[in-house]
């Protein structure tokens, strides 16, 4: 087993959505929880975030991409309630050697953990 295919597999273990999309906007990898979750498909791989986001997300999109790129690191945090459900869902830069190399995405709801 590679080391890509353990970190993989560690990351189905957990409980809540983690998602990966590379700094050209690419969605490269999801968890089994964004899968059961009903919200991603093994299609969506290499689709780009913009084709599988709702048009009013694209600022949002395109402000976290650009604030990574000049050198932000803390993540972004949004926290939700509907019916409810609290739900939290944070983006975090990617960043390897100091290059950004993408966002990491978790959908937590608090409640079920």
């Amino acid at each position: 087993m590679t080391s890509e295919e353990i970190y993989k597999a560690i990351l189905d273990l957990l409980p809540f959505r983690v998602e990966y999309a590379d700094e050209d906007m690419i969605e490269r990898f999801f968890n089994q929880a964004s899968v059961d979750s009903g919200k991603r498909k093994p299609s969506d791989i290499g689709r780009h975030l913009f084709d599988c986001h709702k048009p009013e997300s694209r600022k949002m999109i395109e402000r976290m991409y650009r604030e990574f790129r000049a050198g932000r690191r803390e993540p972004f945090v949004k926290r939700k309630v509907k019916n409810g459900r609290t739900k939290v869902v944070t983006w975090y830069p990617a960043v390897v050697e100091g290059k950004f190399k993408g966002i990491v995405e978790t959908i937590i709801y608090p409640d079920d953990i």
